[in-house]
């Protein structure tokens, strides 16, 4: 195993929802813990799998919620998802 700094996720975030998809992992909403607040938050980590060490890079998306403390689940054959519970703000 290894451990990565990503400078996009470097204030902290707890709660928040992950999805994997393909060769990426997906943060949607969470705590900030620097500020205090849920801010709506998408960001896309890209993981590709070379020899030796993966490469990571992360995006930070435009279109993201302001939610925490909720599950997310596929909810069918195509990328449709579905949130459940959580606290919006």
């Amino acid at each position: 195993s290894s451990a990565h700094t990503l400078p996009e996720l470097s204030d902290g975030q707890s709660f928040h929802l992950a999805l994997a998809r393909e060769d990426c992992v997906y943060f949607v909403g969470g705590h900030s813990l620097t500020s205090d607040s849920r801010p709506p938050r998408l960001f896309r980590l890209r993981v590709e799998l070379l020899q030796g060490a993966p490469l990571l890079s992360c995006e930070t998306l435009d279109n993201g919620i302001s939610i925490s403390s909720a599950i997310i689940n596929r909810t069918g054959p195509t990328h449709r998802y579905i949130i459940l519970g959580g606290y919006q703000s």
